[in-house]
């Protein structure tokens, strides 16, 4: 009986300790999930949307992302998960960053939201504990959890990095970019509307008396039709032009190419010079919130 007593404790073990474990990560879950912290190790991220992988392995910190940020960074937990090996936190770090790129010939800004995911490599000693105490103090040196922004604000170890403010002239920027970006607009359109009236007269004088090539046409007509009304900007970009003619070609074929080109032809000439290219509305849709 005693030994069937102790085979019966040593197979309860398995069930146990994923009864631990459970109890453990949901004791991590409840206490990080939404805490304000400082990540103490240099991070990096894409800045993109998504959580960018930051693996800790022995304090040293291994990550492609394309933005780096110091020690320091201020934080609110989104998620968590307790693996076999590791202590994983979704993070969203408080402040954005203000990141530059180039539209023609100007220098914009966007603001970004960074996140990262911190893949904390666990030690078996620690995760063998089970202990909500053991896991948070391995964890101290990487990040520290604490009860809200203000604390975590005036932890010594806060880098206090602030997003920097836009250039003193950035409103003229974008009033200039707005203009800028009219201009091209109406060049482009106009462009657009030539080509249009080149293809109406080249099909003119290729349609001929052939049954089946007007057939074709007619066919072509039908399918060129946009099938909702088209913006201004997709009428811009729209390739207008005679598709290339194969050796084999029947009428019937012939006939749809010249129908397809000339709708697309007569929807652009009919629509675009409806289109009104309005700076204000675009220097709107680039200038940021905070500025007047």
């Amino acid at each position: 009986m005693r030994i069937l007593a102790v085979m019966g404790c040593w197979l309860l073990l398995p069930a146990l300790s994923l009864a631990w474990a459970d109890d453990l990560e949901d004791t991590l879950e409840d206490t990080w999930n939404g805490a304000a912290v400082v990540v103490r190790v240099d991070l990096r991220s894409d800045c993109g949307g998504t959580f960018t992988d930051n693996d800790i392995k022995h304090g040293r910190v291994s990550s492609s992302g394309e933005h780096r940020f110091v020690a320091g960074e201020i934080g609110r937990v989104s998620d968590t998960a307790l693996h076999r090996r590791s202590f994983d936190l979704e993070i969203e770090l408080e402040e954005p960053l203000l990141a530059p790129y180039t539209e023609g010939p100007f220098t914009l800004y966007r603001e970004l939201r960074c996140k990262v995911e911190l893949q904390i490599e666990l030690p078996d000693e620690v995760r063998e504990s089970e202990r909500m105490e053991a896991v948070e103090a391995f964890l101290a040196p990487s990040v520290t959890r604490h009860r809200g922004h203000s604390e975590a604000a005036a932890d010594r170890g806060a880098n206090g990095r602030r997003r920097i403010p836009y250039p003193e002239d950035y409103a003229d920027t974008v009033a200039h970019l707005a203009e800028w970006k009219v201009d091209n607009l109406r060049r482009q359109a106009a462009r657009t509307l030539g080509e249009a009236g080149r293809v109406v007269r080249a099909v003119t004088e290729r349609v001929r008396s052939d049954p089946e090539l007007l057939r074709g046409l007619a066919e072509g007509l039908h399918a060129g039709r946009y099938s909702s009304d088209p913006s201004c900007e997709t009428l811009i970009a729209t390739s207008v032009g005679i598709s290339t003619s194969f050796s084999s070609e029947s009428p019937f074929a012939e006939g749809k190419r010249y129908g397809q080109a000339l709708m697309s032809a007569a929807e652009v000439l009919g629509r675009l010079p409806e289109c009104h290219f309005d700076p204000e509305e675009i220097r709107l849709q680039y200038l940021p919130r905070e500025l007047p």
